[in-house]
């Protein structure tokens, strides 16, 4: 599915821009729960003053689709004359029942609004409009390692670029870690390219926060990219770190190396 931007601006009394509303004329208790969360953010960390406001932007195309009622557009922010990447999530299908997710979203919001580094996406800023959560963040054009490997349809054969991939990507991981952060879902399709050959880790859905004090052992991620002990320890104690980590990046050589 896309669009143009003259489509989209003669719909843009409806659903491409949606209006402001107040939330209290929702049902109570989904209003209770988005209000507590802290889903409007922006960065300090950008060079420009991004609009917390849906009329601000311009949506071109859209660009992927996730779980949960998510979709991420191309678009434009008519203010800076910026292209970025618009991720949206329709919070009307997600109710108080499920508060996990809703914790989850703002967790992945705090995370990347912290997050500045070369080889993460760059977060711009979130806010909520009628139920649609907003997320504006940088925009790679190339897309992702696994599109150009559909693309070309065979593995990344150049030994340089497959090592380069990696080397960001692991550059990303180690200023996460260093900060606390887990991603916890890399792979290729999470792994986009910008138009100067940058590797930028992006979708921090499942990402979180640790200490020494509060490990991680929740059961996360995409199955064909865990290393072996994970999966085989489930319920268990810990699975060896380091030894996790050794696979996780053979696992990445021999997929790009030779194909999905």
């Amino acid at each position: 599915m896309s669009a143009t931007p003259e489509t989209l601006k003669k719909s843009s009394s409806s659903s491409a821009v949606p209006k402001q509303q107040d939330f209290s004329k929702n049902d109570d208790s989904v209003a209770k729960a988005l209000k507590e969360l802290k889903l409007v953010r922006t960065s300090s960390k950008t060079s420009h003053d991004w609009p917390v406001n849906s009329a601000q932007y311009t949506l071109i195309a859209m660009v992927g689709r996730g779980m949960k009622d998510t979709q991420v557009w191309k678009a434009e922010c008519t203010s800076n004359k910026q292209t970025v990447a618009i991720k949206k999530i329709d919070l009307q299908n997600i109710s108080v029942q499920n508060p996990a997710f809703l914790k989850k979203l703002e967790t992945e919001i705090q995370i990347m609004a912290e997050s500045k580094n070369q080889y993460i996406v760059e977060f711009y800023c979130s806010f909520v409009e009628e139920t649609t959560l907003w997320i504006v963040m940088e925009f790679c054009d190339v897309g992702s390692i696994a599109d150009l490997m559909t693309y070309a349809g065979q593995g990344l054969k150049e030994e340089e670029l497959t090592l380069a991939c990696l080397f960001q990507i692991l550059s990303g991981l180690k200023y996460l870690h260093r900060d606390k952060k887990l991603h916890r879902d890399v792979k290729g399709g999470n792994a986009l390219i910008s138009s100067g050959g940058g590797v930028k880790l992006s979708d921090f859905g499942v990402a979180s926060t640790f200490s020494r004090k509060n490990l991680r052992t929740t059961f996360v991620g995409t199955p064909c990219w865990m290393a072996p002990e994970v999966i085989q320890v489930l319920g268990q104690d810990n699975p060896n770190p380091k030894k996790i980590r050794i696979w996780t990046c053979c696992r990445y050589l021999e997929l790009w190396d030779y194909g999905y």
